[in-house]
């Protein structure tokens, strides 16, 4: 079990620390275990009494420690949260001597967001010693569709691996982002429920058809008059797939690509790995392109998504439209 796993079933059981802190440059986890934890130490009708929010830019320590210290009114505990606590700055040291004797009948929380820390300093030495500490780390690129999953499955509903990157292609890597939007999924479909495009596209809008997914198979497949007509919708629907991040798809997708011909004798397993597929179930679709973009052309379609990311951003090009550049790239990936 990980460590967030770990948290989180001690705060379900009330098995409450008198300090959490939390850093890293994943704010979603900070945020799960800080609203876990507002609901589980103090109950609903008793939060007027038992609960404090502070937020780190206009908190004044003294007050904060003052506040820590008090007992309960009601509950068996009292609840403090510090929301942004990075904005404490230097004064979180005046933490220092509570951290060492903290008010057992108090949980204190510190929501340390988009920061690390020096733990050379005393203050966070002090932390490390006294507090129970969670460092959430952003998720690498080839981990969110596991996430996505596990997700979408601890919300009682499933998902198929051929959904997946269609997902992750258009939400990115934004994992509060993403989960808004598995959320519509959650509250709409019966648990048990297995998620499909059709329901992604119903709940969520991502064409099940038109998209940078579809694309991609389309060009594996060497189907021209597919891709254009998913250009042309994109052009059309210029939120479907704005063309930064369709440059990002298509290079990440040719860089795969490039990779798989360095390693044909590689078996489905090890291609996954190598790789950073998603599933297995994928290589499948690199064989097929494979056949129909050398090494050198997978080489020379890096070289054009590199020069048309610089033009989508204005480097020697101050007027072509994205629709144009589009298309423009399309030709080149075809004709290299």
């Amino acid at each position: 079990m990980s460590q967030l796993n770990k948290i989180k079933a001690s705060i379900k059981k009330k098995e409450f620390q008198p300090i959490y802190f939390f850093y890293g440059d994943e704010p979603l986890f900070i945020d799960e275990l800080c609203e876990l934890l507002e609901k589980t130490v103090v109950a609903e009708e008793h939060k007027g009494f038992d609960q404090s929010i502070f937020y780190g830019k206009d908190t004044d320590v003294d007050q904060l420690v003052s506040a820590a210290k008090r007992f309960p009114m009601i509950s068996e505990k009292q609840f403090i949260l510090v929301k942004e606590a990075q904005a404490l700055g230097t004064k979180i040291s005046g933490l220092a001597s509570y951290f060492e004797q903290p008010s057992p009948s108090t949980v204190l929380v510190l929501a340390y967001k988009k920061k690390k820390i020096d733990k050379r300093k005393k203050i966070f030495k002090a932390v490390l010693e006294n507090a129970t500490v969670f460092e959430s780390k952003r998720l690498y690129e080839n981990q969110i569709p596991a996430w996505i999953s596990n997700y979408l499955k601890s919300n009682g509903l499933g998902l198929g691996p051929e959904v997946s990157p269609l997902l992750v292609d258009f939400l990115g890597t934004d994992l509060g982002a993403i989960r808004k939007q598995l959320d519509k999924l959650v509250l709409n479909l019966e648990k048990g429920q297995m998620v499909t495009a059709a329901t992604i596209e119903e709940f969520i809008g991502i064409n099940r058809e038109y998209n940078l997914f579809e694309l991609q198979k389309a060009l594996a497949l060497g189907n021209r008059v597919k891709c254009y007509r998913i250009i042309h919708y994109f052009e059309k629907n210029p939120k479907a797939a704005p063309l930064p991040l369709m440059i990002g798809s298509l290079f990440n997708f040719f860089q795969k690509l490039y990779t798989y011909h360095h390693f044909p004798r590689k078996s489905d397993a090890e291609l996954q790995k190598i790789m950073g597929l998603h599933s297995a179930f994928f290589v499948k679709e690199y064989r097929a392109a494979a056949r129909i973009f050398t090494p050198k052309r997978c080489s020379t379609i890096l070289g054009y998504l590199l020069q048309y990311d610089l033009r989508s951003k204005g480097v020697n090009d101050n007027s072509s439209p994205p629709a144009e550049l589009m298309r423009e790239l399309l030709f080149h990936i075809f004709n290299s």
